[in-house]
């Protein structure tokens, strides 16, 4: 099986000076957002999401959170609406807050 011809492939290579200590501290990112540390470079010198597995797990878990709040609210019948309603805004004022921060990583 032969593999497709690539437009546009990456074949320059870009050297750069660290510190030991930035070397380490770039390729802990790098693996917190589960990519290579080219991969995170490029992503971070255009200004592209870099959002790491923690956020996505915490954006999923916020996610179950609503979906339970939901339910609730629909067992409710007209009980405590605004209270729900109050939590229901937090939790997606919450998402939209860790979405965000995930582009300037």
């Amino acid at each position: 099986m032969a593999f497709e011809k690539i437009e546009n492939p990456k074949n320059e290579v870009i050297n750069v000076r660290a510190t030991k200590e930035q070397k380490s501290a770039i390729a802990q990112k790098a693996r917190d957002c589960n990519l290579s540390m080219s991969e995170y470079l490029l992503r971070c010198a255009f200004g592209r999401q870099t959002r790491t597995r923690m956020d996505t797990h915490i954006i999923n878990e916020l996610r179950l959170l609503g979906e339970q709040q939901k339910a609730l609210y629909q067992q409710s019948e007209g009980q405590h609406v605004e209270k729900l309603q109050e939590v229901l805004d937090a939790l997606v004022s919450a998402i939209n807050r860790i979405w965000k921060s995930g582009k300037k990583k």
